[in-house]
């Protein structure tokens, strides 16, 4: 069984596993002391009680004021307010000037409309990402760009015994892959320029990836319509990755089929290319319909 779970960025990404189910490393040499632990259930702590003060709010009772909130949760007014100054601070909390009572911010409406398009995206894509994976035998995932990163969001793995597996929820950048490349290619140049301005996470034993060759590969990706990639992510993991788009060009997100390099290279990706972009019309036009 091969089990890569890090990249080099340290992002938690994909492996190539053999039947079913993936083993958990462990690190016997990892010893946890007693200030860490503390430190870490401290932490926990905070953000249980954070997550507490946020559930507070319902359609019933939109507001809350800051003795009330504490006497909800059972907590003294001075922790409750840490708490709450911190949320808002970060746009999950707003402060009604009128009453001086607090209410969700717009950062909780943001990450709900992330939420919906991503199940709507998901529920429309399902049916199209089976029918791929059996006319190509190989696992097929649904990606879509949140932030900088690329994230997983459905799956469907092949019946191969010998198959790739991702993880749901994960974050990778978007620099790395044929399926975080297909994305990053479609985005605005503005917004693929700031990326590109940070540093590039490096591909696991290659040197630091030049900014100049990237923008030269996502022009070439652009002009195709299609990445393919191999162990960019996960040694001998070969990735075709297409986009997803609307009638408008806009990034909705992404298809890739993944397998192993001795399988998926890249003469059998090269024919498989039209099925994958005809998934993807399929899937934007059904988006369209809704």
């Amino acid at each position: 069984m091969w089990n890569n779970t890090q990249n080099a960025a340290g992002c938690s990404t994909s492996a190539l596993e053999v039947g079913k189910g993936l083993g958990r490393p462990t690190d016997a040499g990892s010893a946890v002391t007693d200030t860490e632990a503390g430190e870490r259930s401290q932490r926990l702590q905070t953000v249980e009680r954070a997550l507490r003060l946020l559930s507070l709010f319902t359609v019933k009772i939109p507001e809350w004021g800051l003795s009330d909130a504490a006497r909800e949760l059972g907590l003294p007014k001075s922790v409750t307010f840490r708490l709450v100054e911190t949320l808002a601070f970060y746009g999950y909390l707003s402060q009604n000037p009128e009453n001086k009572r607090y209410r969700l911010g717009l950062q909780v409406l943001s990450l709900a409309s992330i939420v919906s398009e991503s199940l709507d995206l998901r529920q429309v894509a399902l049916p199209y990402m089976n029918e791929l994976a059996r006319l190509t035998g190989e696992s097929v995932f649904l990606i879509v760009v949140e932030n900088e990163s690329a994230v997983t969001v459905a799956k469907v793995d092949s019946d191969s015994p010998v198959r790739v597996h991702m993880t749901l929820g994960n974050h990778v950048p978007l620099t790395l892959g044929a399926s975080n490349k297909a994305l990053l290619a479609f985005l605005p140049p503005e917004r693929v320029e700031r990326i590109l301005s940070k540093p590039v996470p490096s591909i696991a034993g290659q040197s630091p990836v030049d900014p100049a060759v990237l923008r030269q590969e996502l022009k070439a990706i652009r002009a195709r319509g299609w990445a393919y990639t191999v162990g960019e992510v996960t040694p001998d993991v070969a990735g075709l990755g297409v986009p997803i788009l609307d009638r408008r060009g806009t990034l909705l997100g992404g298809i890739t089929l993944g397998g192993p390099v001795t399988r998926l290279t890249k003469e059998k990706a090269r024919q498989m290319v039209p099925e994958l972009q005809r998934t993807t019309r399929l899937i934007a036009t059904a988006l369209g319909d809704r």
